[in-house]
């Protein structure tokens, strides 16, 4: 009489042993995949934005999109919200670009949205945000015209907002991340970069200039693309 063969208590522990070891080898490079096309998609986005953008310019006598166009409190048009939307096919009329909103009892999402960017329960996050440069905090240059820009390719136009900051609410701000304005590093400790060429690039967080570190990093080609002193980064 045949007897069917089966595992033994033993050799089971053994195959599932084996099994829990490639996992475990297997995992880390699966993280990193995941990290990888995060990194890709979030760039995609900006190259999106960077379209927007040099749209923008085109239709308005080469002048760069700035964080909003005038001062007159309610009647301003920010960046994030008017100004841009037209080009970016986004219909809400409180539409927040590139990241979520709450209004009205629901939440509106941005197509355009870093994959690392954790939806809000209440409130606003956004994902990216402008160069100081061209937002109200620095008036000489807030409506600028990409011929005074000498390196565009050396100059930062919007790179990604920390989500855990004020940062996302309005604009850039040269502080790596002791100031409401800080800069955010979500990819394997960097960040993309759209420029004023409208080229985007990953960056390690090494690479950038960072006022929290460096008092002159504000002069730099990357933050300062008009007055610039320094283009050693």
């Amino acid at each position: 009489m045949k007897h069917k063969s089966r595992f033994t208590l033993i050799e089971l522990l053994v195959v599932i042993s084996i099994i829990a070891i490639l996992a475990s080898l297997l995992l880390p490079t699966l993280n990193s995949a995941k990290n990888t096309a995060r990194t890709i998609k979030c760039n995609g986005n900006m190259g999106q934005f960077g379209k927007a953008f040099a749209c923008y310019a085109n239709d308005y006598n080469e002048y760069i999109c700035p964080f909003r166009d005038n001062i007159n409190g309610a009647t301003s048009k920010f960046w994030h919200r008017a100004l841009l939307q037209e080009y970016l096919n986004e219909q809400e009329t409180y539409i927040i670009l590139g990241g979520y909103c709450w209004s009205g009892g629901r939440r509106i999402d941005s197509k355009l949205v870093c994959p690392t960017l954790v939806p809000p329960e209440s409130g606003a996050k956004y994902s990216y945000a402008i160069n100081w440069r061209f937002s109200n905090s620095v008036p000489s240059s807030w409506y600028s015209k990409l011929a005074q820009i000498s390196r565009p390719s050396r100059g930062c136009l919007m790179a990604e907002a920390s989500s855990t900051t004020s940062a996302s609410l309005c604009g850039y701000y040269l502080d790596g991340g002791s100031n409401n304005y800080a800069q955010g590093f979500p990819h394997n400790g960097g960040e993309n970069i759209l420029f004023l060429d409208f080229h985007t690039k990953w960056y390690k967080r090494s690479q950038i200039p960072d006022q929290a570190i460096l008092s002159t990093a504000w002069k730099s080609t990357l933050w300062d693309p008009i007055n610039w002193t320094n283009d050693n980064w």
